[in-house]
């Protein structure tokens, strides 16, 4: 008696340690048998046959039902159509001292490699790969166009995550829902459903839930980033690893009910349908579901490793997809606004405070230090305006900082003039000093560097030692290579911090609230 299940290619590697059929072997014999083996062949998918079962003993008239294994290669992930392949169950066993073999043979059913049922929500994870051709091609371009964009203290998993998010929509990817291939149709059952392999999403442009999921998983891999998928009743979506543990993030989070907190870990949940609607508002709404389903027991997360360790992933032998990348300009956009998204809403209430204190006064200083605030979260935008407004009411502080806006921005003979313009004004202006001096290195005019860079050391040791890389242009350790480098080796220019509205708790970005003030 033999009962068969589905043989899915995808799975090719786990069917040597789980069975995929049982067969019913009754000994027949006018004696007992021993020595019962039983191996299963299929020729075309497997080179020699797989040992699946041994008994020492099978009496006259005794059955026993044995599981069939079966070591695949994987040539079956060549299979693009279903076929019933030719294959034989051999019985092997000893009778009366005498050895005798038995071949009976069978049709398997054996899927295309795209088929799977959803009897386990971790079998998924079989289709994400980071070594996928093609996802691994569109993450290392996207990282190398948002990595010198980065923001010096925001999360890196969080920035790369919004970066693949934004440059997914600028390249045209849809969700399509297939009705003939729904995940809330086939959950928990043995239906079959067609789930895309990362380049092949890539290529058509879109997907279902489960294709943009395994996808956009396969990205974050390929960068290194842990990523897990998320099950609710009738959905399957996706987190990643935030790299940090669960007090860490209830710390650093302004908001930790945005967060999934796994075995210690914080996981960002990401609704990746949303794809035209921005990684904040993804990010926003795949907590919100997760914390609906939790709080009545229906919400599961599955990390990658772990089902890995079941289901080892699988890249198509010889698979590439041929298609245009989204150019580097609207990528690096998409990726600032998403950015000034994902920002804003962590520092809104600090935002607000400041408001409220212009709101109050609307003095040049308060303007300036809610400009410091976009400023140092790489919202230059926001900032210029602010800084603006306050250079009008006469602020100096502000006249800086706009300055050291148009260097972030890598605008630097306009940063040099409204440097200039301070230092016409107050020529013992340190910070604009350092930054002129910024700016003609970075224009390779080194020897007005040098002056100017020794005169700061006559006013402010302790600023000319954090910026020691203008000391001599072959050194090039300090020097602004990226936006990141950039903020982060910026000084604002404030007044005291005791002069305006104190901080709330510090947003997850991380950066110290500490000034250097210029008075």
């Amino acid at each position: 008696k033999y009962e068969q299940e589905p043989v899915f290619p995808v799975f090719y590697s786990w069917y040597d340690e789980n069975h995929f059929a049982k067969v019913r072997v009754q000994n027949r014999e006018a004696n007992d048998i021993t020595e019962v083996r039983t191996y299963f062949y299929l020729e075309q998918y497997m080179s020699q046959p797989k040992l699946c079962a041994s008994v020492r003993t099978l009496k006259k008239g005794e059955s026993v039902e044995l599981p069939l294994k079966a070591f695949f290669n994987e040539s079956m992930l060549s299979l693009t159509e279903r076929i019933n392949a030719p294959a034989r169950v051999i019985v092997e066993y000893k009778s009366l001292g005498s050895t005798r073999r038995v071949e009976v043979p069978v049709d398997v059913p054996v899927y295309h490699r795209n088929a799977m049922n959803w009897q386990d929500d971790r079998r998924a994870a079989a289709f994400v790969s980071a070594r996928d051709p093609a996802a691994m091609w569109f993450a290392r371009y996207v990282s190398s166009v948002v990595k010198d964009r980065f923001r010096q203290g925001v999360n890196s998993n969080v920035q790369y995550a919004a970066g693949m998010f934004e440059a997914l929509n600028a390249f045209g990817l849809n969700y399509v829902i297939d009705p003939t291939s729904a995940y809330a149709d086939n959950i928990g059952s043995s239906s079959i459903d067609f789930l895309q392999f990362p380049h092949q999403t890539l290529m058509y442009r879109g997907g279902d839930c489960d294709d943009i999921s395994i996808l956009y998983c396969s990205l974050l891999e390929a960068v290194g980033i842990d990523t897990a998928f998320v099950t609710i009743p009738g959905h399957i979506f996706m987190a990643f690893s935030s790299g940090m543990s669960e007090e860490e993030a209830r710390q650093t989070y302004y908001d930790p009910s945005q967060l999934i907190f796994y075995q210690g870990m914080a996981w960002v949940p990401v609704e990746i349908t949303l794809t035209k609607e921005g990684f904040s508002k993804a990010w926003r709404i795949g907590a919100k579901q997760w914390r609906d389903a939790a709080s009545r027991g229906d919400a599961r997360i599955y990390p990658m490793k772990d089902s890995w360790t079941v289901y080892h992933p699988v890249s198509v032998p010889g698979a590439v997809s041929r298609f245009n990348l989204p150019a580097d300009e609207k990528t690096a956009l998409a990726f600032d606004t998403s950015l000034d998204a994902v920002v804003e809403r962590e520092i809104r209430d600090q935002i607000r405070d400041h408001e409220a204190a212009i709101a109050r006064s609307d003095t040049g200083n308060n303007r300036n230090r809610l400009g410091v605030l976009y400023g140092r979260y790489g919202m230059l935008a926001a900032a210029r305006e602010q800084f603006a407004i306050a250079a009008k009411k006469g602020s100096t502080h502000a006249r800086v900082n706009l300055a050291n806006v148009y260097f972030l921005e890598q605008n630097y003979r306009d940063a040099l003039t409204e440097y200039n313009r301070v230092l016409a004004s107050d020529s013992a202006n340190s910070l604009a000093l350092l930054g002129a001096a910024r700016c003609y290195y970075e224009l390779d005019e080194f020897n007005r560097a040098d002056t100017l860079y020794a005169e700061l050391g006559t006013r402010d040791a302790a600023l000319t030692r954090n910026y020691a890389y203008l000391g001599s242009f072959f050194e090039t350790r300090g020097r602004a290579w990226s936006l990141a480098d950039r903020l982060v080796t910026t000084t604002w220019s404030m007044p005291p911090i005791s002069e305006g509205p104190q901080p709330r708790k510090q947003a997850y970005v991380g950066y110290a609230l500490t000034e250097l003030p210029d008075e």
